[in-house]
């Protein structure tokens, strides 16, 4: 008498049991070992859902609701006929009510009121919060974020869009779900400003530029805008970008300019002037810079740095190096403080400090009111970081060992 016995090539792994929310994609992720012919998912238990890719390991399921357990035998018949042994995997899927944020908001500054879904009182694990998401370019305020019809304003000094999520947890679970609305501020301060008169610098050669400072007018949403306009001057300005309350207007010489500020449109209307006073021109001025003018050391034995500011460019400009900021240095320490590269001396690198420097540009005898200024910063970091890599100790791997 003769016996035959016949042993399975391959196997299954259907994953681990787990718990996820019903926000989430089930990925069923079976793993395949040995000599595989073919595989097949099937469901086992909980209501009906569709697994996309049944014959693949790695697949997706459509269809899950909150408060079920679902459960799923991963099958596969071996290379040499045989049937693998399945296996099973359950999914528990937590609820959570879903989130809706209402409708979108667009007006005038002033005051509004949201329109979320309600979380429902008897859930005490349930909370709602209204959050702000990215910039608030419209200015708004939110009397009660947990409430979900929350009170808001938009401000009068602010104009623009801002993203507002409504987001509603299961602190239990810590399941989530939210929404989104954009509130947009048309802008619009309710008395048009054109900015208080002013009197320019005398530091130019032939001609000067300013910026305007107007209210808020609007950005043309909601058809609410603002206008600079020229009304007077001894010549032409230009003006940069009329619609901006900040714009900047060059072409600027000796004499008086008036400039107009109109605003117009569902949430603002008015004008007013703003008068620009040009002095008589002495000189431009050069503007001061310094080159690396962030230094950082980690060396505490340090104590002797260079400080290189650009060369003035018109007659008569004169440089001057000053400490403005850290450990007072003993006089002296800035070796030549009339020069645009210096040397400084006497630093102390021991403990972490920040020695800060100004450098001035000062007019010559035209114009000596005028001067252009910069700084720089000396940066002291004690050095503490230490590496150590397996006590010093080589590392020898086994043949097959490719990780370490």
């Amino acid at each position: 008498m003769s016996f035959s016995f016949y042993g399975q090539n391959c196997t299954v792994n259907a994953g681990v049991d787990r718990t996820i929310c019903e926000t989430e994609t089930l990925t069923l992720d079976g793993v395949l070992g040995g000599a595989i012919d073919s595989s097949l998912w099937v469901q086992t238990g909980g209501p009906s859902v569709i697994i996309e890719n049944p014959t693949n390991a790695v697949t997706t399921v459509v269809g899950i609701l909150g408060g079920n357990t679902y459960t799923f035998m991963l099958t596969a018949i071996c290379g040499d006929t045989v049937d693998a042994n399945p296996q099973s995997v359950s999914i528990v899927v937590n609820e959570i009510d879903t989130a809706v944020a209402g409708v979108d908001i667009e007006g005038c500054p002033g005051a509004y009121s949201l329109n979320a879904t309600p979380v429902n009182p008897a859930n005490t694990d349930v909370t709602g919060i209204w959050s702000i998401e990215g910039g608030n370019s419209a200015g708004i305020s939110i009397a009660d974020p947990s409430s979900p019809t929350s009170g808001i304003t938009l401000s009068e000094t602010s104009i623009g869009t801002t993203v507002l999520r409504w987001t509603i947890e299961n602190t239990t679970t810590q399941c989530t779900t939210f929404d989104e609305i954009q509130v947009t501020n048309f802008g619009g301060e309710p008395i048009a400003i054109a900015g208080n008169d002013k009197t320019l610098s005398q530091c130019f050669t032939t001609s000067t530029a300013t910026h305007l400072n107007g209210s808020i007018g609007g950005d043309g949403t909601g058809s609410q805008i603002g206008e600079w306009s020229f009304v007077s001057g001894p010549s032409v300005p230009n003006i940069e970008d009329v619609n901006d309350a900040e714009t900047r207007v060059s072409g600027l010489i000796e004499g008086q300019y008036v400039f107009r500020w109109t605003v117009h449109g569902p949430c603002a209307s008015g004008k007013d002037e703003v008068t620009i006073t040009v002095p008589p021109a002495t000189q431009d001025i050069t503007d001061a810079r310094i080159a690396n003018s962030n230094q950082r050391y980690c060396d505490p034995n340090i104590t002797t740095v260079m400080l290189e500011g650009n060369v003035p460019t018109y007659a008569g400009e004169t440089v001057q190096w000053t400490q403005v900021g850290g450990p007072s240095l003993p006089n002296g320490s800035i070796v030549s403080p009339n020069s645009p590269t210096t040397q400084v001396i006497n630093l102390n690198g021991a403990t972490n400090k920040t020695y800060t420097f100004e450098y001035k540009i000062i007019g010559g005898p035209i114009n000596p009111n005028c001067h252009s200024k910069t700084e720089a910063k000396i940066h002291f970091n004690a050095p503490n970081v230490s590496i150590d890599v397996n006590s010093g100790n080589n590392i020898l791997l086994d043949q097959d060992e490719t990780n370490v």
